[in-house]
């Protein structure tokens, strides 16, 4: 399910600062500040420990409502990528939130480029692309989006020489 939208802002923003002092309170919009200097929070911020962005957590938590304002509202990056070269197609895939991935699959030019031709295949540390998780997690909803996307694409190997089709059949 999804959560409040300025709920899961005034989470996400303790994991990005930390510092016992700072109260976050959200505006109008949904978006947080630091009360302590009145500062607007960067949506596009890497939390310290996984190189996470807001949208990261959106995606990896299945928030779909949060997702939106991130992309639709603040204009976030979608092409980043945490410490583990984890994008947000990969948070997705890996958690089974086929509701989020569809929704970012549909997202129109300039998003679909990036989705089509940098987040779709490509592979994290371990050489997994969203398809491999998607299949090794036994998500298999999100594995048919993520199939459907990119049939016309190079299919990719893992570090181990596996095609999504080695992985789904382990």
């Amino acid at each position: 399910g999804d959560v409040n939208t300025p709920t899961f802002f005034s989470k996400i923003t303790s994991m990005f600062y930390t510092d016992q002092d700072i109260k976050v309170s959200c505006t109008v919009h949904y978006w947080p500040r630091k009360a302590s200097t009145n500062e607007d929070w960067n949506p596009n911020a890497k939390n310290a420990s996984f190189g996470r962005t807001p949208l990261h957590y959106a995606c990896r938590l299945g928030y779909l409502s949060c997702a939106k304002v991130l992309i639709e509202d603040a204009k976030v990056r979608i092409h980043e990528v945490n410490t583990n070269k984890w994008n947000i197609l990969h948070d997705c895939a890996r958690f089974g939130h086929a509701g989020v991935l569809s929704w970012l699959i549909t997202l129109p030019s300039p998003y679909s480029d990036v989705i089509n031709h940098t987040l779709l295949l490509q592979q994290n540390n371990f050489g997994s692309t969203p398809l491999h998780l998607a299949l090794r997690h036994h998500h298999i909803e999100c594995a048919q989006i993520l199939y459907a996307q990119q049939m016309s694409s190079t299919v990719k190997f893992n570090i181990r020489k596996q095609t999504f089709v080695h992985v789904a059949i382990e």
